[in-house]
């Protein structure tokens, strides 16, 4: 299979000197890759390697079996991983993964796939399901013009039931503080103010971990994308961004080095700076965040750093959808 590869040279070469700044700044979005694997229908949630730079790991929206995908800058996909240890039918039929993240637990660098989407408001739980995190190495072949047959892996994964102290939400973001592993979620809603929720620091397996309501973000006006849809490419007029879009967090991530933290919306990405020893859920909360136009998707809804956490790296939810790179001054 042909590997949709459109990565701009200067790219590469500007992701060996990153110093991070106090608040980062990033070039227009390129086009990096395209997912070649055609099980890739719905990258809604993506994030970076701990080990090897130009590995990501993805998965799809509600719907897919249990599992996730480790792939490389090309757009490869080196491994798929399904997931064992639950009710996988159960799991298929009512649950809804909309986001991943990656932290520390017990010593160990994990995988956090958030079961946390609820459209309807009516879960009275949601749930994370954790895994080691795998060692997948990128594709061997740089120069080939075509991608190595992917490995398949059953890893076992652990489910944390969560429930909200107040009412059912729908969510598509979930944080992870790179030093504690505290795990944050970000609601999801049209109006523009979406409320952060702690997990415990310590979760139990074997009962229904309360979280905790923060505060909310109150998202700064976007005029990203408002104007006349024939004007953006790509767009049609159903899928154009109205305010309601541009107000919706979609996903998030939190740079290796804990001093950055950003959720997205359909259409921008909003960074805040975060100090040494400081609160996640705080420094969301009660600070405000800059503002990065992202390129338009018809459904974009993934965000992670690259693991130097030099940049910022988006998907959205079609089949062979475009990876953009959006490279740090």
């Amino acid at each position: 299979m042909k590997i949709r590869l459109v990565l701009a040279a200067v790219g590469l070469a500007a992701l060996s000197s990153w110093t991070p700044a106090h608040a980062a700044t990033y070039e227009p979005g390129i086009d990096l890759f395209a997912f070649d694997d055609a099980r890739i229908t719905e990258s809604s949630g993506i994030v970076a390697s701990s080990v090897r730079d130009g590995v990501y790991f993805t998965h799809n929206d509600s719907g897919d079996a249990p599992r996730f995908f480790a792939v490389d800058d090309r757009g490869c996909t080196l491994a798929s991983y399904d997931l064992a240890g639950f009710d996988v039918e159960s799991f298929k039929d009512s649950h809804d993964v909309e986001d991943i993240a990656r932290g520390p637990f017990a010593g160990t660098s994990s995988l956090w796939l958030a079961d946390i989407g609820d459209n309807n408001h009516r879960r009275s739980d949601i749930a994370v399901l954790r895994v080691d995190e795998p060692q997948s190495n990128a594709s061997a072949v740089r120069a080939s013009d075509t991608c190595p047959t992917p490995a398949a892996a059953v890893v076992t994964a652990t489910t944390y039931r969560l429930a909200y102290p107040d009412t059912p939400h729908d969510a598509e973001t979930l944080l992870a503080d790179p030093a504690t592993g505290q795990l944050f979620i970000v609601t999801k809603t049209p109006l523009g103010q979406a409320s952060v929720y702690a997990a415990p620091l310590a979760l139990r397996a074997d009962a229904v971990n309360v979280l905790e309501l923060v505060g909310s973000i109150v998202f700064p006006p976007s005029a990203t994308y408002d104007r006349d849809p024939a004007t953006i490419p790509g767009a049609g007029q159903q899928n154009a961004f109205d305010v309601a879009g541009r107000l919706m967090s979609t996903g998030g991530d939190v740079a290796p080095a804990r001093d950055r933290v950003v959720v997205r919306t359909y259409a921008d990405a909003w960074e805040w700076v975060l100090p040494a020893g400081a609160s996640i859920g705080e420094v969301l909360t009660t600070t405000v965040p800059t503002q990065l136009a992202l390129r338009y998707d018809r459904q974009g809804e993934a965000i992670a750093y690259t693991r130097d956490g030099s940049s910022l790296l988006t998907t959205s939810e079609d089949a062979h959808s475009i990876a953009h790179l959006y490279i740090g001054r």
